[in-house]
């Protein structure tokens, strides 16, 4: 490019410069722009449009806004719609589905570290649960559990979940679980004639000596309605939700018994049958606090959904 070219191309760009600053003044009532960076912005857009023409910079800027609106009022109309489902899911229906058979009509996958078993009904009884890996302790249970109300004359204790490495078929007494359940350190148990739920731990009071440590029960829990149990075990304590509230807690005062983790986690025991039934069990190898158990166990199962699966 030649010199003489080159300087007509500047003392173009300068003269559509003051043209632009010239247009400014007008615009603000002669008042002179004195920030730098808006008579660049001034400058380029009279360059611009110089090239390509008043009417294409404007019909871009127009364009943009145009689809910025429709953006904002989408999303608006998206979020008011999501608050309405949120409420109709809490106050009136369930919209959203969290958990399984909680109702919900949409499902919404979740990232959890949790394993379900038995979702096919209630499980029958000395089913193992098919978990990948239960550890020793510290973990969470959940259940939806269902009593039928049948009085039993025999006394024995209505075990709802256990630990061995096989079903065990005796069931035993109250004052023989220790001996019954010898490969567990977690029993959940009712009483055999009242509605009154337990929990004991299997410990270890001075290193030597294995004793059963037992909750105070919860007394009159639901019958002939499903209703959702949680169980947080911890080496220092237990706790027993529920549908998502707190019911009772223990604290452990031995060292919780050391087991083989292979030892599986099995449902009901024979003897008892149909008259505790289990299902979704659920299993956090953590162990969970209040507030996740209170979202994760509190909407109890419908008994339809618990019984009959789609």
């Amino acid at each position: 490019m030649s010199r003489s070219r080159a300087d007509d191309i500047y003392a173009l760009l300068g003269s559509r410069t003051r043209a632009a600053q010239a247009a400014a003044r007008a615009s603000y009532g002669r008042q002179p722009v004195t920030d730098r960076y808006a008579l660049e912005r001034l400058s380029k857009n009279s360059i611009w449009s110089s090239i390509f023409g008043s009417s294409v910079v404007e019909s871009s800027y127009s364009t943009g806004t145009e689809t910025f609106s429709i953006l904002y009022y989408i999303s608006l109309t998206f979020f008011i719609a999501f608050l309405v489902l949120m409420f109709i899911h809490y106050t009136v229906y369930p919209i959203f589905s969290f958990s399984p058979n909680d109702g919900g009509l949409i499902s919404v996958p979740t990232a959890s570290d949790r394993e379900i078993t038995y979702k096919n009904g209630p499980a029958a009884y000395n089913v193992a649960a098919s978990f990948t890996k239960l550890p020793a302790c510290s973990y969470t249970l959940g259940a939806d559990v269902y009593l039928s109300g049948n009085f039993m004359l025999a006394q024995i204790p209505r075990v709802i979940l256990y630990r061995n490495s096989e079903p065990i078929i005796a069931g035993g007494t109250v004052n023989s679980l220790q001996s019954t359940y010898p490969n567990t350190n977690l029993i959940v148990w009712l009483d055999p004639v009242k509605n009154d739920l337990y929990v004991s731990v299997l410990a270890q009071a001075d290193g030597t000596n294995t004793v059963i440590e037992t909750s105070a029960p919860i007394e009159n829990v639901p019958i002939r309605k499903v209703f959702r149990l949680a169980v947080a075990f911890a080496p220092n304590f237990v706790e027993l939700y529920i549908n998502g509230k707190l019911e009772r807690s223990m604290v452990i005062n031995g060292t919780v018994l050391s087991i083989n983790e292979n030892n599986k986690m099995y449902s009901s025991i024979q003897p008892i049958q149909n008259n505790v039934m289990l299902g979704n069990l659920t299993m956090w190898p953590r162990v969970l606090t209040s507030r996740e158990i209170h979202v994760n166990e509190s909407a109890p199962i419908k008994d339809s959904l618990f019984f009959f699966k789609t």
